[in-house]
């Protein structure tokens, strides 16, 4: 027969056992069904972290404390978190747990969510992620959608910095959306009106005026007449005479007197010419000089500036 200190021990041990049963049965449920559970941080380990759950050793790989990799694990100490066990075996007492996979599942239905509600044209403000040599990263509310570099600016970008910083709050417009891929695209640029189109809008056929060489090929030579806008000078209004190369007659950054000849606003197109300009200067010149001529001297257009006039285009 037990006395009563004994039978109050076996009593004791009894409930931590039946405890302990109960425990591992919600443990293994929660793995079957995958549900989440929460679990207190107790300790960092390596390779991981351990947290009490119910009462029992639990084990969360580094791997599985977030969705990123996070070295520094000790911030983690104390906390409450909620996880999904991802491996359970009672009789080796092993219970590994993961944070990153109910994280996981949160961020999937938070996106469903999100791009179910997003359109085309749409106005949306997002933080800059993260930036790369093809555009930035913007966190629209879980979703990171993509500024390709081409999007940033109406002005050439080189690199997504000259634009933007990680952290920068941004409004920006949806371009496309695709849920399957969980792609989204978006621009900064189209917030405004292409400036081209309003500058263009002070330009005029037959207008002589001066810009700056900006680049060259092999066809010719643009031309920056104002900020944002170019037009080309194509190689065969380099000169009168025959160029085989734009370097014959211009160098990058130099200032160039430029009669506009075409303005294609559809494909944002502005053809130039440096040698009507000239001929257009010259010219007036002409006039001027014959304003201060005698009217006997008998000279005409034809005698002094004939080659002038073989082009009015």
């Amino acid at each position: 027969m037990l006395d009563a200190d004994s039978a109050d021990g076996q009593v004791k041990l009894s409930k931590v056992q039946a405890d302990r049963i109960t425990a591992w049965d919600k443990l293994e449920q929660a793995f079957t069904a995958q549900l989440p559970l929460e679990t207190t941080i107790t300790e960092v380990v390596k390779g991981g972290l351990i947290s009490s759950i119910f009462g029992i050793r639990g084990f969360i790989p580094a791997s599985q404390v977030d969705l990123r990799f996070v070295e520094e694990l000790q911030p983690f100490v104390g906390q409450t978190v909620q996880v999904i066990p991802i491996e359970i075996d009672r009789e080796k007492q092993k219970a590994v747990l993961s944070r990153k996979q109910l994280l996981a599942q949160e961020r999937a239905a938070k996106e469903k969510e999100l791009f179910a509600k997003l359109t085309v044209g749409q106005n949306i403000t997002g933080k800059v992620s993260r930036l790369a040599n093809f555009g930035a990263f913007v966190d629209v509310g879980g979703i990171d959608g993509l500024i390709h570099i081409s999007d940033l600016s109406w002005q050439r970008v080189k690199t997504p910095q000259e634009v933007v910083n990680v952290g920068d709050e941004v409004t920006v417009v949806v371009l496309k959306v695709d849920p399957e891929a969980k792609k989204l695209s978006l621009s900064l640029k189209d917030l405004e009106r292409d400036p081209w189109y309003a500058t263009v809008e002070t330009l005029a056929v037959g207008t002589v005026l001066t810009g700056t060489v900006s680049k060259l090929a092999k066809f010719g030579a643009f031309v920056e007449l104002q900020k944002g806008v170019e037009g080309l000078v194509h190689i065969s209004e380099m000169a009168e005479r025959r160029v085989t190369s734009p370097e014959e007659i211009v160098n990058v950054g130099q200032q160039v007197a430029v009669k506009i000849l075409a303005i294609d606003k559809e494909n944002k197109r502005i053809a130039l010419s440096i040698a009507q300009a000239e001929q257009d200067k010259e010219r007036a010149e002409f006039s001027d000089y014959l304003s201060t001529q005698a009217p006997s001297t008998g000279v005409t257009l034809g005698d002094k500036f004939g080659h002038l006039f073989k082009r009015e285009d």
